[in-house]
């Protein structure tokens, strides 16, 4: 088994983190439209990272998938 995915857990005193409209049970599946499957990738999307301005985040909750998007700047 590889990685399908990383819990959610925002914070009552992190308001920045919970902001931008994740629940609790949130299953964070997909950044920028690369699943969390491909390892490969992942690393790619992290070193790009800091040039981005901001990030889609895909989050599995009760089933279905949402696209959530987070400024960075």
């Amino acid at each position: 088994l590889g990685v399908v995915g990383y819990a959610v857990k925002p914070l009552a005193s992190n308001r920045e983190r919970s902001a931008p409209g994740f629940r609790e049970g949130d299953i964070a599946i997909a950044l920028n439209q690369q699943d969390f499957t491909d390892p490969r990738a992942m690393i790619a999307l992290m070193r790009q990272l800091p040039s981005m301005d901001s990030i889609q985040l895909t989050v599995l909750r009760k089933g279905a998938r949402y696209d959530i998007s987070i400024a960075l700047r």
